[in-house]
């Protein structure tokens, strides 16, 4: 298994950490029995780390098609080397940081994280081009 693809399949098990989080933080707050019904009255959120949680995992939605798509085309495209899995790398260790920065409140490091997962993709992108 190449590194790109490692870092495929690690960052998918990421993607389903940030919605964990999200899930989890949320039972706290209302209880499972309200998760299990409709949600159609559900209170707003009121967790601090529940929100953060949240828009954690809306930036890294954001980035996630975009990794994604490189990492499939660098392979598609037989273009993986060393920079490519550094590139994958990055991503992969930036997001991973980025979370627990973004839910404990951790200003101007997370943004460095967030521009290292852009890095990243940039590597990655570089060798398809």
């Amino acid at each position: 298994m190449t590194p790109e693809t490692t870092v495929f399949l690690l960052t998918l098990i990421l993607a389903m950490i940030h919605l964990g989080i999200g899930s989890i933080t949320r039972i706290f707050e209302v209880g499972p029995m309200v998760l299990l019904g409709p949600r159609d009255n559900l209170p707003p959120r009121q967790n601090t780390y529940g929100i953060r949680g949240e828009r954690a995992n809306h930036n890294f939605k954001e980035t996630l098609p975009w990794a994604l798509g490189l990492l499939l085309l660098v392979q598609a495209t037989g273009h993986t080397n060393g920079v490519s899995a550094v590139g994958a790398w990055l991503y992969f260790w930036s997001r991973v940081v980025y979370l627990p920065l973004y839910v404990f409140g951790v200003p101007v490091v997370r943004s460095f994280a967030f521009g290292g997962s852009l890095i990243g993709m940039g590597l990655i992108a570089s060798q398809v081009l």
